[in-house]
C-alpha cells in the first residue's frame, strides 16, 4: 500500500530529533538496530530511509533490499526483538520507507553485536546513546522521564539545564569549568539530578556524558 507523500514532507519540515530520523540508506543490519532500540526505549518514532541528513528526499530504487535489513535488525540484532511497521511513501519517480517503531513494553531493549556483545541505547535528541547501568535501571523500571522535581534548583543546576538545552551533553569536567565548581560538589550535582530523574548519564569511551531526560 502507498501511504500520503504529505507526511514525509510534515516530517522533514520538524526536522530531525528523538523521534525522527533520516537515512540516505542502509548498509548493516547491526548500526541500524541501534535506532530501532533507542526509539523503542524512548517514546518510539519514524525512520525515513531515502532522505539525506540535510533533508534532501533522493528515495529508494529496491525497497525490497531494505526491508530485509531492516528485519534483520529488528528480530536478530535486537533483544527482545521489536516489532516494526514499515511502509512506502510515493510521490512520482521517488519512494521513501518509513519505519514505525512504536514505544515498547518490554523495555530495556538491547543490540546485539556479531562477537555476541550487547548494549542499550537510548534517543538524546536526534542521536542513539549508549545506556550506562542507571538508565538501564531506570528503562527497566519504567521510571525515565516520569520522575517530577518538586524542589527549586540552584543557580548551579539551573545554569547546567538551560546549558543542556542549547548544547546535547556535558561532562563532569566541563560542568566544573562552567560554573566554577569543586570536582566534588560537580559530581554531586549531577548524580542528584541523575537520581531526580532530570538527568541521564551515558558511557562513552570511558568518560561519562550527561543530557536532559
Amino acid at each position: 500500500m502507498i501511504e500520503d507523500f504529505t507526511k514525509v514532507l510534515e516530517w522533514i519540515e520538524e526536522g530531525e530529533g528523538s523521534s525522527i530520523e533520516f537515512k540516505l540508506l542502509i548498509k548493516e543490519s547491526e548500526k541500524i538496530a541501534r535506532t530501532i532500540c533507542s526509539m523503542a526505549n524512548h517514546k518510539g518514532g519514524v525512520i525515513l530511509i531515502g532522505v539525506s541528513d540535510d533533508g534532501e528526499i533522493e528515495g529508494v530504487r529496491h525497497e525490497s533490499d531494505f526491508r530485509q535489513l531492516l528485519l534483520e535488525a529488528a528480530r536478530a540484532c535486537c533483544t527482545p526483538p521489536i516489532s516494526i511497521g514499515i511502509k512506502v511513501y510515493e510521490q512520482g519517480f521517488l519512494r521513501v520507507l518509513g519505519v514505525h517503531i512504536e514505544e515498547s513494553t518490554l523495555k530495556p531493549h538491547r543490540t546485539i553485536s556479531k562477537d555476541g556483545s550487547d548494549q542499550v541505547y537510548v534517543r538524546v535528541k536526534d542521536k542513539s546513546m549508549p545506556a550506562s547501568k542507571e538508565v538501564e535501571r531506570q528503562l527497566l523500571n519504567d521510571e525515565l522521564g516520569t520522575q517530577k522535581i518538586d524542589r527549586p534548583l540552584d543557580s548551579k543546576e539551573k545554569g547546567l539545564i538551560v546549558y543542556l538545552e542549547r548544547n546535547e551533553q556535558i561532562t563532569l569536567s566541563r560542568y566544573m569549568h562552567l560554573m566554577n565548581l569543586s570536582k566534588r560538589r560537580a559530581r554531586r550535582i549531577l548524580v542528584n539530578l541523575v537520581k531526580e530523574g532530570i538527568l541521564r548519564v551515558h558511557n562513552a569511551s570511558g568518560e561519562d556524558l550527561y543530557t536532559l531526560s
